[in-house]
């Protein structure tokens, strides 16, 4: 048995107004129609549901019964369809993001537990993986948002930018005393390097700089393993020019020395990448937003030591409807 909701809204409208001409008058509609549909409901419970006389109609004990139902039905309609409202000012759904691997140990503890706490309707899933995969991700369609240092080239991305972080040579430390002085180019070909193969955002960066300062730099060993170049770097084999902020704070970096690397300098900006064509979403804003919460919080208490940009990442409407709730800090 399936009876159609307005049937059963054209005979709780009899119900209420006593006759059908005066349901049919109450709901703007034909009396013949009303008669119709109710006569249809009728067949298909197999018992009649008014008592037809001159005055209008009055329920039979089916009619009774059925019209408790109604009421109890509307009710819920209601309540279903506040709730599903609600869920549509509040982001809701899976994200996935796309984070480069020399940030991602650092944010995703944060980012996960913003979302948790001021997005419960959210799903998030993070996937670390080497800028250059990040940016084909996002291309490809496969994650709704990247951070990511290369953003410059993806040209059918809408990117905005978030974070900056100079390069550093990075070295076990020898001896008692860390080294923090700057380092420049020249004074870089010394020392040899582990650095992610041709191709990367990172190597080529270096390169560049290199050129530009007109010496050469020694790169004894190719690796696109974040967590082997830190295990080259630590067991002392070779240095890398990467981020501070591949290293964890409390364990590694005070074993290495940290020199920020000058003539020239190099820094990388890395973005919040999602495609142009893809629509805005109060989900995918919620999750942008909270990135940057989380970058904002890591470096205010140096874990990330570089510094934030001031933009907002896709500031949609649905997203400033909702981040209205949640200032940024």
């Amino acid at each position: 048995m399936s009876i159609p909701l307005n049937r059963l809204r054209y005979f709780h409208a009899i119900a209420t107004a006593g006759s059908i001409s005066g349901a049919a008058k109450a709901l703007n509609a034909a009396q013949p129609a009303l008669s119709y549909h109710l006569a249809a409901i009728e067949r298909e419970l197999g018992a009649p549901l008014f008592y037809r006389n001159n005055r209008g109609v009055s329920l039979t004990h089916a009619g009774t019964l059925l019209l408790r139902r109604c009421e109890t039905i509307f009710r819920d309609l209601e309540v279903v369809e506040g709730e599903i409202r609600e869920t549509q000012k509040a982001p809701h759904g899976t994200v996935t993001v796309a984070l480069a691997v020399t940030m991602a140990r650092a944010l995703v503890s944060p980012l996960l537990r913003i979302v948790e706490q001021d997005y419960p309707l959210l799903r998030l899933r993070i996937v670390d993986m080497p800028s250059i995969v990040a940016a084909e991700q996002v291309r490809d369609g496969h994650v709704d948002l990247a951070l990511a240092p290369n953003a410059a080239e993806m040209h059918d991305c809408e990117t905005i930018a978030a974070y900056v972080e100079p390069l550093c040579l990075i070295t076990l430390t020898k001896g008692k005393r860390r080294r923090r002085s700057p380092i420049t180019f020249q004074e870089l070909s010394g020392h040899p390097l582990v650095l992610p193969r041709r191709g990367y955002d990172l190597r080529r960066r270096v390169e560049e700089a290199a050129i530009e300062a007109g010496s050469q730099i020694d790169v004894r060993y190719e690796q696109e393993s974040a967590d082997m170049m830190r295990a080259i770097v630590l067991s002392g084999i070779a240095g890398t020019v990467t981020q501070e902020a591949l290293f964890e704070p409390v364990r590694e970096r005070p074993l290495v020395d940290i020199r920020p690397v000058t003539k020239p300098t190099i820094v990388r900006t890395h973005s919040i990448v999602r495609r142009r064509d893809r629509a805005s979403s109060i989900a995918g804003d919620a999750v942008a937003l909270a990135l940057r919460r989380a970058m904002v919080e890591l470096t205010d208490t140096k874990v990330l030591p570089g510094s934030m940009v001031s933009s907002l990442p896709f500031a949609s409407d649905a997203q400033a409807l909702y981040a209205s709730r949640h200032a940024e800090p």
